[in-house]
């Protein structure tokens, strides 16, 4: 039997707790292979550092390493593999969405023998129980790529898992949860049917020539079932939360889910929504299931921005609509907006603060938008000639990539930090506001120098209440 090693990279974003990150496919994988006779570790990489590295590969002492890439983490994953490959490492794997969809890159990488492109555990399951060689004749595994071969011209990606029910539960216990671990993700579906253009999802369609299952779910009692085994495991849960962009998209299922964990499990629980896809029967079913909290992407005030540019396909009266559907049925609101998309402005952005006032979510969530690799958003900013040489570690340190001549790089900072408290108050009256809001030079305005002085109203405000 094989020791497998899991390496997590990805660049963490400000205010996200320290430690492994939750991947379910990670988890699920780590469970199949354990069932197989294997044991696996998982070490999360998200800054660049050998000694520990090399001190963790010293003492975990792999068969195989499995390299989990982030689309935030390529150059890190590109230094991490450096450093391994001097140690003489294991047979080196690549999976995640980045290698997925860029597989001759990731095969490029330092010391990596084969890539997974699609769904990681039956392929990698397969590549392990092959031998390990890192021969032609794994290229029979569905959806291994060899470094020897470079990429077929008849290559298929590994087939999408169409019952995820047979799947086994996710193995957390690789992700070092302390026992006392108040809140979990609970990961329901694959695949998502909106296209935005920010995300990964249609290339990850494509790959697949667009089949009309591409969307699946698993049943409301599998679900179940891993919670009831959370719960065990980690006896003193107090909440979840559902990640999954589809979530909510399938009234039919969400229906029967809401009737299955009211009876079998009640835990509070907050979800992702699409504004475009709230009604009054999903809030309905939300409610009854136990839902006390929904995130929903507003992205940008701007129509142009959201729909021209984003791709979202998504009207501000349906935002407005999804926060009074659920502001009535008492369910908190989180809303997720981003400065700096492409063709961004100060105007555009202060459309976001004025839907962001009518809407009044109880939190607000500002990030700087990021270009993931292979979205069509980010091939808006490359065309454009927009796309610096800062690189990835603006993610980790919620800085742009990009220098847009609407909406610079520092002024995006700004916008970014002050945005959530210019949500949160009402507009400033009287001659002090009219003052501070006199631009002394591109991107400042007067308040931004004089500071409290110009703006007394101070303090956290980034969680407006009813």
């Amino acid at each position: 039997m094989s020791r497998v090693l899991f390496l997590q990279c990805y660049r963490r974003p400000p205010g996200e707790p320290v430690g492994p990150r939750y991947e379910a496919s990670l988890g699920v994988l780590s469970a199949m292979l354990k069932a197989d006779g294997h044991t696996t570790r998982l070490i999360p990489v998200t800054h660049f550092d050998a000694a520990a590295l090399g001190a963790a590969l010293k003492e975990a002492c792999p068969d195989v390493v499995l390299v989990h890439i982030d689309g935030t983490a390529v150059d890190l994953a590109r230094r991490t593999l450096g450093a391994l490959a001097e140690t003489g490492p294991p047979p080196i794997v690549a999976a995640g969405t980045f290698a997925t969809l860029m597989p001759s890159t990731a095969l490029s990488m330092p010391a990596v023998n084969a890539v997974i492109v699609g769904e990681v555990e039956e392929a990698f399951r397969g590549w392990v129980r092959s031998g390990l060689s890192g021969s032609a004749s794994d290229s029979r595994v569905p959806g291994v790529m060899l470094r020897s071969e470079g990429r077929p011209a008849t290559f298929r990606p590994a087939p999408l898992i169409d019952d995820l029910d047979a799947l086994p539960p996710a193995d957390r216990s690789i992700f070092g949860y302390p026992p006392s671990h108040p809140c979990f993700d609970i990961v329901t579906s694959r695949g998502c049917p909106m296209r935005c253009a920010y995300c990964t999802n249609d290339a990850l369609r494509g790959l697949h020539d667009d089949p009309p299952g591409f969307v699946r779910r698993r049943s409301p009692d599998h679900v179940c079932d891993e919670i009831d085994e959370l719960c065990m495991n980690f006896p003193e849960t107090q909440r979840l939360r559902f990640p999954d962009h589809a979530f909510a998209l399938d009234y039919a299922w969400l229906e029967s889910f809401a009737d299955v964990y009211a009876h079998r499990c009640g835990l509070p629980f907050s979800c992702h929504l699409r504004a475009n896809s709230v009604d009054e029967p999903t809030v309905e079913a939300l409610d009854a299931a136990g839902c006390d909290e929904a995130e929903i992407e507003i992205v940008s005030g701007s129509n142009f921005i959201r729909n021209e540019i984003l791709e979202m396909d998504t009207s501000a009266r349906q935002i407005e609509r999804a926060f009074e559907l659920l502001g009535d049925r008492g369910i908190r609101t989180r809303s997720i907006n981003y400065v700096g998309a492409p063709y961004s402005s100060e105007i555009t952005e202060s459309d976001t603060v004025r839907l962001n006032r009518r809407l009044k979510p109880d939190f607000v969530q500002v990030r700087v938008y990021y270009p993931f690799p292979n979205t069509r958003a980010a091939g808006i900013a490359e065309e454009m000639g927009w796309m610096s040489n800062r690189g990835e570690v603006c993610f980790a340190e919620d800085r742009s990539v990009l220098d847009m001549p609407t909406l610079p790089a520092k002024t995006i900072a700004r916008v970014a930090r002050r945005m959530a408290q210019d949500i949160s108050e009402p507009p400033r009256q009287g001659w002090r506001a009219a003052l501070g809001r006199l631009p002394i030079f591109p991107g400042w305005r007067l308040s931004d120098v004089l500071g409290t002085w110009l703006d007394p109203r101070g303090g956290d405000a980034v969680a407006p209440r009813r």
